[in-house]
Formats: C-alpha cells, sequence, structure tokens
C-alpha cells in the first residue's frame, strides 16, 4: 500500500490473522526436566531453558509418608490438601516480572474453574488411575507399613488458553532468566491438618516439571503479543465487621478473573455466613451487586460443578464457556482510581483473594 512519499506502507495485521500465522508457521514441544526431591518446610528453584516459547508447566508431585496414630485408621485431610504443601509458587523473571505469586490453595481453586473441574479433586484410592490422589488411612502400629500416596499437579499456564496465545513467554532470549520458586510446608499441618495424636515419618516428595514450548516463527506477523504477561497473585484480608466490609484491589491492568476463598481459623466460611457480594469502582459505581448464594449458582452452571465451600469466581473471561470468553467483560483497570470488592458476612473470616489479569510490559 503505497503512503505519501511513494513508498510502500505494510498493511496491519489483524490479532485474528496473527493468530492464524502462528498456528500455521510454529511447532509444539513437549519437555520433561529431572525430578527435584522436595523437603519439607524448604524452598527449591529451578529455571526454564532459554529456548523459544513456554506456554506451560505442569509440576506433577508425587510423594508417600507415614501418618501415624496409636489408634486411629483414617485422618481428615486439611482444606484444599495436598495442594496446601505449597506455600508459594513463584514464577520470576530477572528483570522482576512475576507471572506467577500464588500458594497452592489458590493453584488448585483457579482450575475448579476450568473444564472438567473433577479431574482436580483428589481420589482417595492409590490403585484408581487419576492424575490427583490421597490416600486417608492411618500406621496404628507405628512400623511404617502403611505409606500414604500422593499424588498431585500444579498447572501454570502463560496463554490465556489454548486457543489465545496472549502471556505467551519468550525465553529465547539469553539476557532473559525464568525461575520458578516452590516453598513447602510440613505434611503434619499442610496435609494433615494438624489432626490431634497424628505423628508422621518417611515422608518422600518429588515435583517433575513438564515444559510446553513453542518454536518462534520467523515470519514476524505470526509472532505473537509478548508484551502482554498474564499475572496471577494472591493475598490475604482480613474480614473483621459483621454487615458489610471492603476490599481494596490494587489496581492496574486488565482483570480477567478474580478468585475468592473465605475461611476462619477453623474451617470454611458457610453459606449461612455469607450473604452478599458486590464489585465497586471509583466507590460511586456498583458494577455487581449478587446475594453469595446467586454467585454460587452461576459458578455452578458455568464449571459444571459446585465450588467447595467458602469459595466464588468473579469470572470476566468466560461466556459460556470457562476461560475462553472475549474481552466484553474484562475490566480495564488502568483508567480508574479505586477498585474494591465488598462481601457481605455474618461472621468474622479471612479471605485469600487470587486475582489474573493481563499486564502491559514497558
Amino acid at each position: 500500500m503505497p503512503n505519501g512519499n511513494g513508498t510502500q506502507t505494510k498493511p496491519v495485521v489483524s490479532k485474528l490473522q496473527r493468530q492464524m500465522n502462528f498456528n500455521k508457521l510454529t511447532t509444539k514441544f513437549i519437555d520433561t526436566y529431572p525430578s527435584i526431591t522436595l523437603s519439607e518446610n524448604a524452598k527449591h528453584k529451578f529455571d526454564l531453558d532459554d529456548v523459544d516459547l513456554t506456554s506451560r508447566v505442569l509440576l506433577i508431585v508425587e510423594g508417600t509418608f507415614d501418618a501415624i496414630h496409636a489408634s486411629s485408621t483414617s485422618y481428615t485431610a486439611a482444606r484444599h490438601a495436598p495442594y496446601s504443601l505449597f506455600n508459594k509458587i513463584n514464577v520470576k523473571f530477572n528483570s522482576n516480572q512475576v507471572p506467577y505469586d500464588i500458594s497452592g490453595k489458590s493453584a488448585y481453586l483457579m482450575k475448579l474453574t476450568e473444564r472438567n473441574p473433577s479431574v482436580w479433586t483428589p481420589n482417595s484410592t492409590s490403585t484408581t488411575r487419576t492424575a490427583n490422589i490421597l490416600t486417608l488411612v492411618a500406621d496404628t502400629d507405628g512400623g511404617g507399613n502403611e505409606n500414604q500416596t500422593c499424588k498431585f499437579v500444579i498447572d501454570l499456564g502463560f496463554m490465556l488458553n489454548e486457543r489465545d496465545v496472549n502471556g505467551i513467554l519468550l525465553t529465547q532470549d539469553k539476557q532473559t532468566n525464568v525461575t520458578i520458586s516452590l516453598e513447602t510446608d510440613d505434611v503434619l499441618t499442610a496435609i494433615l491438618g494438624d489432626a490431634s495424636g497424628f505423628t508422621t515419618d518417611n515422608v518422600s516428595f518429588s515435583v517433575t516439571p513438564v515444559v510446553e514450548r513453542f518454536s518462534i516463527p520467523r515470519d514476524e506477523d505470526a509472532l505473537p503479543n509478548i508484551m502482554q504477561m498474564k499475572e496471577v497473585t494472591d493475598d490475604i484480608y482480613t474480614l473483621s465487621t459483621v454487615g458489610e466490609n471492603e476490599m481494596v484491589i490494587e489496581t492496574g491492568g486488565i482483570f480477567r478473573r478474580i478468585w475468592l476463598d473465605f475461611y476462619d481459623s477453623t474451617d470454611a466460611h458457610t453459606d449461612a455466613e455469607m450473604t452478599r457480594l458486590k464489585v465497586k469502582i471509583n466507590k460511586s459505581s456498583t458494577l455487581i451487586d449478587i446475594p453469595s448464594r446467586a454467585l454460587m449458582i452461576k459458578n455452578q452452571i458455568l464449571y459444571g460443578s459446585a465450588l467447595p465451600a467458602g469459595c466464588y469466581c468473579l469470572d470476566f473471561a468466560s461466556q459460556g464457556l470457562p476461560n475462553y470468553g472475549g474481552e466484553r467483560d474484562w475490566i480495564d483497570t488502568d483508567s480508574i482510581s479505586r477498585f474494591t470488592i465488598n462481601p457481605t458476612i455474618t461472621s468474622a473470616c479471612s479471605c485469600r483473594c487470587t486475582v489474573e489479569r493481563l499486564r502491559t510490559l514497558t
């Protein structure tokens, strides 16, 4: 196309055309990294290889341990166990960009709002062929003969979904290192919930990273937008007021999903202890005002299964199919000064708030 100077101006490539070009001109690879031995109450790290475009890291966790008790033959697992074994899951560039900074509990709740949420609920029978297993039988003879089987998966997806490549990480840049850090709790607390009279022994855990990546297309019209990063973080809010509370959420970026996990010192907040939820912009504008039961029902309809007690999702990224909606309902907070979530409760509690947003890198 000629411009005013008589030279040719390259036509602008649409998002859809760029996506189609990428699909035609790239190749998907799957790598398995060496397994890492996990210790309790410790921090573990590994770096992503400096190659290609990285789209996802699956952390396949496998372990055994003895749950020892003088007389009990079973225990009630801690809330969100065994994902609660990880106090912190962090993905960080050496440039201080952080795609993920969450707990294992948040990683679990997020997957319950995808397709096939039942995949992520642990099965208590170790002989079952399934991704997530947590056996619940105690060793009453103290001899260490009844190992508990524990297997689960943490899914760190960097793209928005399998279709939309926004957020994919450029890991081929030799000047850029991407480090994944895992901070563990102890098994007695994180998995057994400090069950009375129990001790643990013979704890043995490992994690095997499985990394998905795509080759970098040579045609620049097929390159994805690497200047947009998906950022997922969580924070804990203390809600002490019976009635309406206010949780001030840091503005900046485009919000796609917000997960809310209400709990007290012993267990999940019950449905009776949570009555209403509001989302407000700039104090005066109420974007959402919904009874908590109605939000629970909307979540169940969308995901095909009820979320755990005390858990809700404010989903701006789904239009009939989880995580595959367009930009219609996303909330751009770069242009607002204040963003709050206001839950109405009948009993004091805490709330783990997990936020997924798109950030434009500078």
